[in-house]
């Protein structure tokens, strides 16, 4: 058979088997021949190993944008059945089973079928087969895709509001060509496309946002992101939305049957925008863009039908503006400002904020804007003022000239801590005018404002406390201080005790003189010369005492008895909860210097105990505890 020649002579040998094939039994035998004959030692056996298999990459072919088809060839398994074959692909060089692979079934030759490529890219790829010993590449190739149209993925909606929200996506890929632009489109209907309405961000990959304006409220909207490039057009996924309810929309009408003092409008083509419309009407003022601030005249119907509004109560010869408004449970709608002028009349008023108020003074304010037409002329303007509401010429009045313009009248004579309402005026000859009824209020004079303090430093018969003044009333603080009792709510006709300063601010009292383990009540007071101000009721809790006992004198002494006890007088604000006597024969015994007994009651008074197993003619010291 196959023999090797390892020399001649005695002695050990070894011999290098080669050409031997993988995974295959052999057995073998030493030999050894001299000239009388050849001898064989034991038959031993061995299997050789298997190895990784050889794999290469016979061919590429149907290379579009996106797909591609990739043979292989196993031309030795290594000894062992093949498990797996297939191409590995990446972007980067030398791909592995850890990158992109596609398996193709266990055959030689075999094809791996690749889609879902990114167009115009450079790919890597090697082919790979396996068998229970490893796997094995073949050596890297390379291709590119053909170009192709770019990849975007729509960003869903967000931040969307009635008239508005926001929306974009990201081009992640180019498609092999350049992205010459980018952006969103949307419509009412699905998939929207370029064309529509649109907006573009630029050329280039990456993410991009854009702010879609001018929606209508309560909508349903559709949005897709587009990206273009010199191969075509891709677009991202429809997203749909919702815009929010919003506030009504509509449009002023113009004014109609204009007199000196009145006129009429109101509001058309009323959209609530899917939220039921709760109020609505016009407003007007003279200076424009009027708002609910202003005068306004509320319709009485509701819903989305047209209607009409009276202004009253105008001035001749007055440009106005108004604006009719709607309301739902989001905001408030506005239509398109107008205006119009009055025929010439009465003068127009306006009472402005009454300030510098004391307790029996104040300063009014008027502001005449129009004398009532250019031909008009004011003669006289003032305030007038009462405990009424719109008070007139039946009321106290006081002229400060005439003209227009604003203007000052000091009012005095008022009663303190008084609400008071002033209406400003003027006159031409068509007549009087009065602006809005305002009111003011004077101060007063009360008693001062006082709050109390926590209770702090508490013992067994004293305590800290205070409190603070945080109003004087409107007039000088003459004390202050605390009340205490056992009872609420303790007044200066208690036990009280002033602080050492009057006036404003924080002070603190010390009490002293309280029952031990007894519950008071305790309020700051402040006196000034309206009455007195005081702060809220505290309570606390004086800490008990040591209770008070004494000993009773032995009686019924034998030799080896006698009798003692004690009686509790004051508990010293909490229940004894142990009462007895201690005994021994030093001084002042107690339960470590001698021995002591419990009473089987407990509580104040008198009780006694008997005491025995005494050392007859022995001196004994007896204490009640």
């Amino acid at each position: 058979g196959t023999c090797s020649n390892d020399g001649t002579g005695v002695g050990s040998f070894t011999s290098i088997i080669n050409g031997l094939t993988r995974n295959t039994v052999y057995y073998v035998r030493a030999y050894a021949s001299n000239s009388v004959g050849t001898a064989y030692g034991t038959e031993g056996s061995l299997t050789t190993l298997a190895v990784v298999p050889t794999v290469s990459v016979t061919g590429i072919d149907g290379i579009t944008g996106t797909a591609a088809d990739i043979s292989g060839d196993v031309p030795d398994n290594g000894g062992k059945s093949i498990t797996a074959n297939g191409v590995c692909l990446n972007t980067t060089g030398d791909p592995t089973l850890a990158d992109n692979c596609e398996t193709a079934v266990v055959a030689s030759p075999f094809t791996a079928n690749f889609t879902g490529l990114t167009p115009g890219t450079h790919y890597f790829y090697t082919a790979y087969a396996t068998n229970s010993v490893g796997t094995a590449y073949s050596s890297t190739h390379s291709f590119t895709t053909l170009p192709g149209p770019p990849i975007v993925d729509t960003m869903a909606a967000y931040n969307v509001q009635s008239f508005q929200a926001y929306a974009g996506g990201n081009v992640s890929g180019d498609g092999g060509t350049a992205v010459s632009d980018k952006g969103i489109c949307w419509s009412l209907a699905s998939d929207p496309i370029i064309g529509g309405n649109c907006i573009s961000s630029g050329g280039g990959i990456g993410s991009f946002i854009s702010t879609l304006t001018g929606l209508n409220p309560d909508t349903d909207y559709h949005v897709r992101a587009y990206a273009i490039n010199s191969v075509g057009t891709s677009y991202g996924t429809d997203e749909p939305f919702h815009t929010l309810s919003g506030p009504p929309t509509l449009d002023t009408t113009t004014a109609s049957a204009i007199t000196e003092d009145s006129a009429q409008s109101g509001g058309e083509n009323i959209q609530d925008h899917g939220l039921t419309i709760t109020a609505r009407g016009v407003c007007w003022n003279i200076t424009g863009t009027p708002t609910l601030a202003d005068t306004c005249q509320a319709d009485a119907g509701g819903g989305t039908t047209d209607f009409v509004a009276t202004l009253a109560n105008l001035a001749g010869g007055t440009t106005y503006y108004v604006r009719a408004y709607a309301t739902n449970s989001l905001a408030t709608g506005w239509g398109a400002q107008s205006s119009f002028t009055t025929d010439p009349g009465k003068p127009y008023v306006q009472t402005d904020p009454a300030d510098m108020v004391t307790v029996d003074s104040a300063d009014a304010h008027g502001h005449v804007i129009n004398a009532g037409g250019e031909t008009k002329q004011v003669t006289h303007r003032g305030v007038c003022w009462g405990l009424n509401v719109d008070p007139d010429d039946t009321n106290t009045c006081e002229v400060e000239g005439g003209g227009t313009g604003e203007f000052t009248v000091p009012l005095s004579g008022l009663t303190a801590g008084t609400i008071y309402h002033v209406r400003a005026y003027a006159e031409n000859d068509e007549g009087r005018n009065y602006g809005a009824d305002l009111t003011f209020t004077t101060i007063s004079l009360d008693p001062p404002t006082v709050t109390t303090a926590a209770v702090t430093n508490i013992t067994a018969n004293s305590s800290t406390t205070g409190g603070e003044v945080t109003s004087d009333g409107n007039d000088p603080v003459t004390e202050r201080g605390v009340c205490w009792d056992t009872n609420p709510d303790p007044t200066t006709a208690g036990s009280c005790l002033a602080a050492p300063a009057a006036g404003m601010g924080a002070f603190t009292v010390a009490i002293s003189g309280l029952n031990h383990g007894t519950t008071y009540h305790v309020r700051a007071y402040a006196i000034n010369a309206n009455g007195t101000g005081y702060g809220d009721d505290v309570s606390f809790m004086t800490l008990a005492a040591a209770s008070t006992i004494s000993t009773t004198v032995p009686f019924d002494i034998t030799k080896n008895s006698a009798s003692s006890g004690g009686t509790i007088s004051d508990d010293g604000g909490s229940p004894v909860t142990e009462r007895g006597i201690c005994y021994g024969e030093s001084v002042d015994p107690d339960d470590s210097s001698g021995t002591c007994l419990q009473d089987t009651a407990a509580g104040i008074g008198t009780f006694v105990m008997e005491i025995t197993g005494l050392k007859e003619n022995s001196h004994y010291h007896v204490r009640a505890y």
